[in-house]
Order: C-alpha cells, then structure tokens, then sequence
C-alpha cells in the first residue's frame, strides 16, 4: 500500500473544506453522491469542456439510479442546469449554474488548508473531521 504524501492530503483537505462549506447552505450536499457530481462538473467546466448526463453519472463510483436522483436534486436546488444538444432532445449536458460557479470562486480557504509546513505535515484528525 502507497501512504498518501503531503500533497495528497492537502488536496483531501480542500475537499473536506468545499464539502463543509457547501453543506452548511445547501442540505443535497450532505450526500456524497451530489458532492462528486459537483466536483467532476466544476473541473470539466474550468477546462471549457461539457458533460452529457450520462457522462456525469458513468464518471463517478456510484450507483447510477444515486446519481440521477441527486442530479436532479441539484437542478431543483437551481445549482446545476440540463441543456439540450443538436437535433436529439434526449441527449442533455449538465452546466453549473452561475450561482454554484460563484460559490466556488467564494471558497476562503483557511490558511491551515493552503499550506504545509513541512514535508511531511501531521494533520490532525479531529481538524479533518471538523471538516466533514
């Protein structure tokens, strides 16, 4: 097994830090499931690229009945938006809204969440789990 480096675990982190800070105003993010939907749509959107809902769903580890159910759980909570494509209405890519785009331009990250002191950092626990 491959221990997890410094890097590793700041990026685990940060993500404990999104989560936390996306839970306390929208409740569809105490689910795992919506919380990686959103991960996976804010990386493919800051790289100008689009995801079909299929796509979406097919990219994250669970199930995919999950995964349409929180979808649409975030297109309820107007965070996220399905767009027809071409001449096939069944086809939909899934596009952040502007309001879940700012509220990850938001994000004020803590300095103890930016930064390592060392290169081997001993994070604690109870601070990760203060996170979640």
């Amino acid at each position: 097994m491959q221990l997890m480096t410094a890097q590793d675990l700041l990026g685990l982190e940060k993500l404990l830090f999104v989560k936390s800070c996306l839970k306390k105003k929208y409740s569809v993010f105490k689910s795992d499931v919506a919380f990686a939907l959103v991960i996976i749509l804010i990386s493919v959107h800051n790289t100008n690229k689009r995801l079909t809902v299929q796509q979406l769903v097919d990219s994250i580890p669970f199930s995919a009945v999950a995964a349409r159910v929180k979808l649409a759980a975030l297109v309820s909570n107007r965070l996220v938006t399905l767009e027809r494509t071409g001449d096939d209405g069944r086809c939909k890519v899934c596009v952040p809204t502007p309001i879940l785009v700012k509220e990850f331009a938001n994000l004020d990250f803590p300095s103890t969440v930016t930064k390592t002191k060392s290169r081997t950092p001993s994070i604690s626990v109870t601070r990760l789990e203060s996170h979640i």
